[in-house]
């Protein structure tokens, strides 16, 4: 972006796009490049900016009839995450939330793969309570 002086080519053209992802009946991934590399980053004015810009183009995949889902959110504390899973569904519309983690702690570098499995369990027990 900065050697083209350009916006990010994906970004800037979303309509072409989506009408590709229409034309193939194609899901699309919204993914959170600013999701929290640390539980401090969490729900930081950056990661909710991000939250709400995600949920503005799930809205307009939505509107061209294309199906979407949405990655997140990374770093979160324990006491966030369901917070956090009811925040981008409310953001959404409801759209499915592919939780990545969430990490719950940053002091289990080498055991990512049971903090992801402590805040995931959490996500999905949310996720049983709204069925």
């Amino acid at each position: 972006m900065l050697h083209n002086n350009a916006e990010n080519p994906l970004y800037a053209r979303w309509d072409y796009v989506l009408e590709l992802f229409k034309e193939y009946d194609a899901v699309i991934s919204i993914g959170d490049a600013l999701r929290p590399g640390a539980t401090a980053d969490s729900h930081d004015e950056f990661h909710i900016a991000e939250l709400i810009e995600a949920a503005r183009l799930v809205k307009r995949a939505l509107r061209a009839g294309v199906q979407v889902m949405v990655e997140g959110p990374g770093h979160v504390p324990l006491n966030e995450v369901v917070w956090d899973v009811k925040l981008m569904k409310k953001l959404t519309g409801g759209v499915p939330y592919y939780v990545l983690g969430p990490l719950p702690t940053d002091v289990a570098a080498p055991y990512d793969h049971i903090a992801g499995a402590i805040g995931a369990a959490l996500a999905g027990a949310y996720y049983e309570g709204c069925a």
